[in-house]
Parts: C-alpha cells; sequence; structure tokens
C-alpha cells in the first residue's frame, strides 16, 4: 500500500518540527489582544468617570436653575425635578458623563459611580 500525503513533505517536516511553537505564538497574540483590549476599556472608563461637571453645565444642560425643582440623592442614585421636560437637553446631559439615567415626566434619575458621587453631593449642598 501506497503512502499518499495531502501536503508537501517539506511542509509536513516544517509543521511537525515548528507546529508548537506557531500554535503558541497564536496563543500569546490573543492573550495580547485581550489584555490590551481590557486596558484601553478600562483606561476611558477611568477617563470618563474622572471627569468634573461644572455646576453651570449641568444646569443649563437641565434648563437652568428656574427649571429645577428640587434634588434627591439615595445611594448612587441622583434625582432631579424639573418643571418643564422640554428645557432639558439630554445630548448635553450625556456629553457631561451622565449616561446611565431614567427619563420620567418631571424627573430624571441618574446612576451616579463613586469618583462622581461625592462631587454631585458638594455641587447640590453649595445651592
Amino acid at each position: 500500500m501506497k503512502n499518499v500525503t495531502l501536503i508537501d513533505p517539506h511542509v509536513d517536516e516544517f509543521l511537525n518540527n515548528y507546529g508548537i511553537y506557531i500554535a503558541i505564538g497564536f496563543v500569546a497574540l490573543i492573550l495580547i489582544c485581550i489584555v490590551l483590549i481590557f486596558i484601553i476599556s478600562h483606561l476611558k472608563k477611568k477617563q470618563k468617570s474622572d471627569k468634573k461637571v461644572s455646576k453651570n453645565e449641568l444646569f443649563a444642560a437641565l434648563g437652568d436653575n428656574e427649571n429645577i425643582d428640587s434634588f434627591d440623592i439615595k445611594g448612587s442614585r441622583l434625582t432631579i425635578f424639573f418643571k418643564n421636560k422640554e428645557l432639558l437637553d439630554i445630548e448635553k446631559i450625556k456629553l457631561l458623563g451622565f449616561d446611565n439615567y431614567i427619563l420620567l415626566s418631571n424627573k430624571i434619575t441618574f446612576t451616579l459611580n463613586e469618583n462622581n458621587k461625592k462631587y454631585i453631593q458638594d455641587l447640590i449642598k453649595e445651592d
């Protein structure tokens, strides 16, 4: 019976000698990519969460002082009661770093991270 090979004997010999190194190289490349993706996403979250919001920017996005009735902080949630929903600038609110929110007819509730929580509490106490 004759031996039939589907690949060139030189390629077969090369894979027998260096195949394990090629496989280890691919695994290492995949691990490096995963670590880089994790580091980049972590840095983006950190930069976003470290951003301080100015009082004027926040109030302008909420329709100025006249539109705001009251603030309420419970745990990691900030609820702002307002008079007119039409005066809110949702795009500006998102740009200020408040991505997680629930908007109802007379209030908007934000989920705060730990960095923004203390800053917002200090900001509200100034009023």
